[in-house]
């Protein structure tokens, strides 16, 4: 017996949302794809339109489309740097906070690095058009990005010197790059606005300052202004970790600022601090924010005052 053959039909292949996920998160970054992507695996116009309009897929930029809602701040990235064209990368500010060498904050605008011979307009997204190097990218979670030590350049352009400074050392301090490696990166931009401070802070000798609250940088720039010698931050004594300390003198000073120590644990743990450092020969000075903001030459002299050859 002979059975006839099925005709094969005219409508596009519409598969099911599962099958849609699986197929194009086997090769995007973060549930990210584009329209070409998409066009090349076999969906029609048509069907993607669909898809669209049932949620499936999210629109992102023109051209750029998420698997489902929600998207992560990384699905964003990624979106931006697809969006942008070739040789884009995440930089600035939205590349430091994907380091973690600046605080998260919610930048609904992302910033992109692109070749100086392209020019790139998208809503959303920031356009640096600049000249990058091969050595000035990198992938973070699968996403184009400027380096540790490029970012830094690029932040020496907008960033205050204390907050460039903070970053500098966060990068440092968790091994994300080194000095050497930033002094490279800024040797190649010295026409950029900023460059000039970020190669000073790091021709000093001493290690650059990292300091967690509002409080403890306010009084680190109080410092900054004396002639007192300068002291290392948020340093490490056996298990104790110090705002301040000039080791030399055995000097401990301690910022109180509101939001870490106004829980009563915090107080008690404090104290035994206290009396553990001063039991291993260190005098602990302790200020309040408003004593550092609405006080700042008395605060300081009284510092000065526990430093030899300073009072």
């Amino acid at each position: 017996m002979s059975f006839p053959e099925k005709q094969a039909t005219s409508r596009s292949f519409e598969p099911d949302p599962p099958t849609v996920a699986t197929l194009v998160q086997a090769g995007v970054e973060h549930s990210v794809t584009t329209r070409r992507d998409l066009l090349a695996s076999g969906y029609s116009a048509d069907t993607l339109s669909r898809m669209v309009e049932r949620g499936i897929f999210l629109r992102l930029h023109r051209g750029v489309y998420h698997v489902g809602p929600n998207p992560t701040w990384e699905a964003h990235l990624q979106a931006a740097v697809l969006a942008a064209g070739s040789g884009a990368a995440v930089s600035h500010t939205s590349a430091a906070m994907a380091w973690g060498v600046i605080q998260r904050r919610d930048e609904r605008q992302i910033h992109i690095s692109i070749p100086a011979e392209r020019s790139v307009t998208r809503a959303g997204i920031r356009v640096h058009r600049t000249r990058l190097r091969g050595a000035d990218t990198t992938r973070w979670q699968g996403i184009s990005i400027t380096t540790p030590a490029r970012t830094l350049v690029d932040l020496s352009g907008i960033l205050p010197t204390i907050q460039l400074e903070q970053a500098l050392a966060r990068a440092v301090r968790e091994d994300l790059t080194t000095r050497k490696m930033i002094h490279a990166a800024a040797l190649h931009r010295t026409d950029r606005k900023g460059s000039g401070q970020l190669r000073k802070l790091l021709e000093v000798e001493a290690a650059p300052a990292l300091t967690r609250s509002r409080a403890e940088s306010l009084l680190l720039e109080h410092l900054r202004e004396s002639d007192l010698p300068h002291p290392r931050t948020n340093a490490r004594i056996e298990h104790w970790e110090v705002d301040f300390l000039w080791k030399e003198a055995r000097l401990v000073v301690e910022v109180d600022g509101f939001a870490w120590h106004s829980s009563r644990k915090a107080f008690e743990q404090d104290r035994r601090k206290d009396q553990w450092l001063e039991s291993r020969g260190f005098r602990v000075l302790r200020f309040t924010w408003r004593q550092i903001r609405d006080h700042p030459l008395r605060t300081v002299a009284t510092i000065a005052r526990m430093l030899p050859g300073s009072g």
